[in-house]
This record gives C-alpha cells, sequence and structure tokens, in this order.
C-alpha cells in the first residue's frame, strides 16, 4: 500500500501553539512534524496529534484483483 502521512495547514498551527505554550520547540513545516509523529516510539504522543492520511496505492492482494481507481481502493478498504 501506498500512503502520505501529512498534518492539514490548520492542524500544523494548532499544534505549533499548543507546543509554544509548553514551551516546547516548534515544529518547521508540517511534512516534518507529520514525519516526526509516525515515527514516535510512544503510541499516545502519535495519537494526540492531528495526523492525516492519503492513500494513492494499493499493491497485491492475495486472492484478489486489484482496484483500479482510487475509490475503488477506498471501497476494497472497508
Amino acid at each position: 500500500m501506498a500512503l502520505l502521512h501529512f498534518i492539514p495547514k490548520a492542524g500544523f498551527k494548532k499544534l505549533n501553539e499548543e507546543r509554544a505554550k509548553e514551551g516546547l520547540p516548534l515544529f518547521a513545516n508540517p511534512r516534518n512534524a507529520a514525519a516526526g509523529s509516525v515515527r514516535q516510539l510512544d503510541s499516545n504522543v502519535t495519537a494526540k496529534r492531528p495526523l492525516d492520511i492519503f492513500i494513492y496505492g494499493l499493491g497485491p492482494a492475495e486472492g484478489k484483483a486489484v482496484p483500479d481507481t482510487h475509490w475503488e481502493i477506498m471501497e476494497y478498504l472497508k
């Protein structure tokens, strides 16, 4: 499966505001914040981050044909 983790701009702004109030270093940009969030060893920290995901591909699936369109992939994954 091919996917992209990201933090929307509004979520990034709020995350940095919260970090500033706590005296923590601010994230430089949403891309780095998302990458660091998914690499967290503490899942509680990751769960508090405003992460979103975009799935843009699906690899071979055992016993079933891989769907052709993004919509079909999303339906298949349900």
